[in-house]
């Protein structure tokens, strides 16, 4: 039984965005980037689209769009608070720092 996370049958892994050559696996797309990068006297690789990722790139995806979504919720909760002035932002700062992740994303926002 496959799901959402499983690679699809007898599709290509990814397509090559510049000469068109499809691959089966990261490897095989790995080593066409590296090749393409040897020859090239401007020192780029071809790029890959990746059309089937693997089943581990699928769920790191997934989870990589459930944390950051947290982030934000949590970011805008926080921001919230500031602006309705219960915390300033300062003690809002100070008390995310706990928090690498978090503090991060709260100094690299319009908070």
């Amino acid at each position: 039984m496959s799901n959402r996370f499983d690679q699809k049958p007898g599709m290509d892994y990814a397509r090559c965005k510049d000469c068109g050559v499809t691959v089966s696996t990261r490897r095989e797309a790995d080593e066409h980037m590296n090749a393409t990068l040897e020859q090239s006297e401007t020192r780029h690789s071809h790029t890959m689209f990746i059309q089937n990722p693997t089943r581990p790139e699928r769920i790191r995806s997934r989870v990589s769009d459930l944390v950051g979504d947290t982030i934000n919720d949590a970011l805008e909760e926080l921001c919230s608070l500031v602006r309705g002035g219960q915390i300033s932002h300062e003690e809002a700062t100070t008390a995310i720092s706990e928090w690498p992740d978090f503090r991060t994303a709260w100094d690299e926002g319009d908070f």
